[in-house]
């Protein structure tokens, strides 16, 4: 579709200025500036999985992998990582780049250099890819360990496989493997011997000694093998050497957006494209639909209000067939009666479901999509109607009309306000955005109060409304009266008899407010003023 090929010119624009970089010429010489990482968390997660794939495998600062999210009364169910020598320190941690999830955990002993790199493994027979995921497909992630004997004496060291799990486990000495919730298998190219430590969900599996001459190197590695069939691949050395070779190959060929945004600052560079990485990583197939998840944890699964940002970002990167896939995903969430619903009880889903449809039609030009995708468009709307019906009736602290009120109206107690000022000089009759419907008033008043409450009971007055009238009423007709809610609390008054009133009396200022609010209801009648109707 030629709309979808214009996306890129559209909005690279929009992403300039958003990186602060729109109209401005790049000055020669300047050193790049580098991202000050001061500030960034003490703790952190890596996904290393596969785009589109259905096994969210992440990795902690440590270099251990994480699995089973909010499984076994915990975070994490499992975690598994490697203890290549007693009393190791932590170095550093990195990726192999941006684009590729390769984790890199640099840790050190007295004349060792040890390195993790782990990764997923790209190239099992049914692996995801971009497109499509029909199958929960075998997965392996694989920890390469290197260990380097930077001193002049050859070492021998004791390694461990560290398999924390609160979910059911059991060490196959003969099988050489240790299994976890029943199915998932982890194995090593080091023989297992025994379990060395078990102190509650931790254990440690002692592996065979590994002798590394001085000046020498020696590499292991450890499998997690997953999925609805168990493929433990690789089971060498030289062969989980090789996965990682694909492995980089796979993710720079990876039909990911990268080379959609480019700025000059590599680390702001950098940012971008694990950004963009991670949006993939999240995302999931759907009923064959892609799902823009927000994340791999807690935000994994359809999250409409900050999923809608994603899906933008996608349609900005020149995904708009992926990203207007991912809006189908969420118009299939429709209910009978209009209402979108993925969470209980979170109607706002229903106007956020709104906004994402028609910016993608702005971003992708598509006015015929959008056309087509209208009538359940205003089955939305009616269903927000609805709702808004219902803030009459209801007593739900959900409800804003119910709870905002309260709310300003316990701030009022809490914090008594010493001096209140009712600017009404120049305002708008009607609301204060620009609207056909708002008139310009001038009512010339200007008030000032000791108390709050009832300096807004003697404006409110003023403005022909009565300060007292119940939640239904005029001025109130969506809300409760937050004066009375006040009165209640004995902040003050909404009685404009029993409040004194200095300088000229309500009556001599009072500028008419709820006539143009007749006369407005009168007009809309009639269609929005100055539009001709047919």
């Amino acid at each position: 579709m030629n709309t979808m090929k214009n996306l890129t010119s559209v909005t690279l624009g929009t992403l300039a200025a958003i990186l602060g970089l729109g109209g401005r010429a790049l000055a020669a010489g300047p050193q790049p500036s580098a991202v000050d990482f001061r500030f960034s968390p003490p703790e952190w997660q890596t996904a290393i999985c596969l785009p589109d794939d259905p096994q969210k495998t992440l990795v902690d600062r440590n270099g251990e992998l994480l699995y089973h999210y909010n499984q076994g009364g915990r975070e994490f169910g499992t975690r598994v990582g490697v203890r290549a020598v007693e009393n190791s320190k932590w170095v550093e941690q990195e990726l192999l780049s941006p684009r590729i999830p390769i984790v890199r955990t640099h840790r050190a002993a007295d004349g060792l250099e040890i390195l993790e790199e782990t990764f997923a493994v790209t190239d099992l027979a049914l692996a995801p890819t971009v497109e499509t995921n029909q199958t929960k497909p075998s997965r392996n992630d694989l920890i390469l360990v290197q260990v380097t004997n930077t001193g002049r004496e050859a070492r021998r060291l004791q390694p461990r496989l560290v398999i924390d799990t609160t979910l059911p486990f059991a060490f196959e000495r003969e099988a050489q493997r240790a299994q976890v919730n029943y199915r998932e298998i982890i194995t090593t190219s080091l023989k297992m011997t025994a379990v060395a430590e078990e102190q509650g969900p931790p254990r440690a599996i002692q592996l065979e000694e590994l002798a590394i001459p001085a000046g020498g190197r020696a590499t292991f590695f450890v499998l997690f093998s997953a999925g609805d069939s168990v493929i433990c691949k690789p089971d060498t050395v030289a062969g989980a050497q090789a996965a990682r070779e694909r492995a980089v190959k796979y993710w720079k060929n990876a039909p990911l957006p990268f080379d959609r945004v480019q700025v000059p600052d590599p680390g702001v560079q950098a940012l971008v494209d694990s950004a963009i990485r991670n949006i993939w990583q999240a995302r999931e197939i759907k009923g064959g639909l892609p799902a823009f998840q927000v994340g791999p944890t807690c935000y994994r699964g359809l999250w409409i209000v900050d999923g809608a940002f994603i899906l933008e970002s996608a349609a900005m990167l020149g995904a708009g067939r992926q990203a207007r896939n991912g809006v189908a995903y969420e118009l299939t969430f429709q209910q009978p009666d209009g209402r979108i619903q993925v969470m209980p009880n979170y109607s706002k889903e229903n106007g956020i479901v709104l906004w994402t449809c028609v910016r993608h039609a702005q971003l992708t030009q598509d006015k015929a999509w959008l056309q087509a995708q209208w009538p359940k468009l205003e089955r939305i709307a009616e269903y927000i109607r609805t709702l808004r019906q219902q803030t009459l009736t209801n007593s739900s602290p959900r409800d804003d009309g119910y709870r905002v009120p309260r709310i300003i109206a316990d701030l009022t107690a809490a914090r008594p306000v010493h001096l209140a000022i009712m600017d009404g000089v120049k305002t708008m009759a009607g609301a204060q955005t620009p609207d056909p419907w708002c008139t310009p008033v001038q009512p010339g008043v200007l008030m000032a109060g000791t108390n709050v409450v009832n300096t807004a009971a003697v404006a409110i007055a003023a403005m022909n409304y009565d300060p007292r009238a119940p939640k239904g009423t005029v001025p109130f007709e969506r809300c409760d009266n937050k004066l009375l809610l006040a009165e209640q609390l004995g902040v003050g008054s909404a009685d404009p008899s029993r409040i004194e009133v200095i300088g000229p009396s309500i009556r001599d200022v009072m500028f008419d407010f709820r006539a143009l609010r007749e006369k407005r209801r009168l007009l809309r009648g009639n269609g929005p003023p100055g539009r001709a109707q047919g």
